[in-house]
């Protein structure tokens, strides 16, 4: 099982991380929603696409702001994982089909958060999408 492999990045070394299941899901969107940070930033190192869209033409960074109510366990990893998403080459306005963007998916988490520092942790991230060009 790749998520348990203890080598990651050789068994990464030449793999197609353009492969998605059957709902869309690429590795990243995987990495994204188990709020795996090693397995995120592995990805990235090995040019995984941050704008990859499941069926629901979601994105890793969509993935990553929903879930970060749900993994109120660890809510510093999920911030970081949405951190490591934000990068240069993000399309930071991507739509899914509900028609939400991060940004959207992302104040959505600050009214439904769960923790009571879902709201500040969603707020925060709130500005650094914004930061990273959201209009």
């Amino acid at each position: 099982m790749l998520f348990g492999c203890t080598r990651l990045s050789h068994v990464l070394a030449g793999a197609d991380l353009t492969l998605v299941s059957p709902d869309g899901y690429a590795a990243l969107h995987y990495a994204a929603l188990r709020g795996d940070l090693r397995i995120v930033q592995t990805l990235l190192e090995h040019n995984a696409s941050v704008d990859a869209q499941d069926c629901n033409q979601s994105t890793p960074l969509m993935i990553a702001m929903d879930t970060l109510s749900a993994n109120s366990n660890d809510q510093d990893t999920q911030q970081r994982i949405v951190e490591a998403l934000i990068v240069p080459s993000t399309s930071i306005n991507a739509v899914d089909i509900k028609g939400c963007t991060a940004l959207g998916i992302a104040t959505g988490t600050i009214i439904k958060g769960s923790e009571k520092d879902t709201p500040i942790i969603a707020a925060s991230l709130c500005i650094r999408v914004i930061e990273a060009g959201q209009n």
